[in-house]
């Protein structure tokens, strides 16, 4: 797997420890993101605005309750005139009714997709830059994304992205280490905030285990 974990919960203390990317929404009423960030700091915080409007935000929610394909486009128009690349999150059925209307307003190639399936499969669909594919997995939802993430990750001629494996239940750090070929110490040396010796505390959850330098896609 040479994709990236991403975690997001309306409560940022059910969110496990450990990943690259968190989801965070800055307005509405479950806004969270300064207490994600001050649990994470050393993640990149993705924003996310259920709202609209003229909301400085990464990503629009566009679901039941929150923005329309209508509203949440007409948001992400008025990002791109700003000079940023927006993202679109809504789930797999809703998917056709917002790229009609990324078409209709003019925006093909402009903004990104986060698409919500939960099929609990970690493989992102083409056209979209991540899948959420758990919902409310023990109080929070996980999605994969792709080694760049336009408009959230730096404009850089590299990055970094990780390969990840899945910690099983009543694993050792020591047997997860045996089976992907790498010393315990790199394991340690991936994941910085992980207690590796305390494993029950991260069984079900992804665990970087190799790094590479990437070129960033033109």
């Amino acid at each position: 797997m040479t994709n990236r974990i991403m975690y997001d919960s309306v409560t940022a203390a059910k969110c496990p420890a450990g990943a690259p990317l968190y989801g965070a929404y800055i307005d509405g009423l479950y806004a969270n993101y300064a207490e994600v960030h001050q649990r994470f700091p050393r993640a990149r915080i993705v924003t996310i605005t259920v709202l609209g409007g003229t909301a400085a935000a990464h990503v629009v929610d566009i679901e039941t309750g929150d923005c329309t394909p209508v509203s949440g486009v007409a948001w992400a128009k008025r990002r791109v005139a700003a000079g940023h690349h927006p993202t679109l999150y809504m789930n797999a059925s809703t998917w056709p009714a917002v790229k009609a209307e990324v078409h209709r307003q003019g925006l093909d190639g402009k903004v990104s997709y986060w698409v919500a399936h939960y099929d609990g499969h970690p493989v992102v669909p083409d056209g979209a830059v991540a899948k959420q594919f758990l919902g409310d997995y023990h109080g929070y939802d996980e999605s994969v994304v792709l080694a760049h993430w336009p408009g959230v990750d730096p404009a850089t001629s590299t990055y970094k992205t990780y390969g990840w494996a899945r910690l099983l239940d009543k694993e050792t750090f020591e047997h997860l280490a045996a089976r992907e070929g790498i010393t315990l110490s790199a394991v340690a040396a991936l994941n910085p905030g992980v207690d590796i010796h305390h494993p029950y505390k991260y069984w079900g959850q992804w665990i970087k285990v190799r790094s590479h330098a990437v070129a960033k896609p033109q």
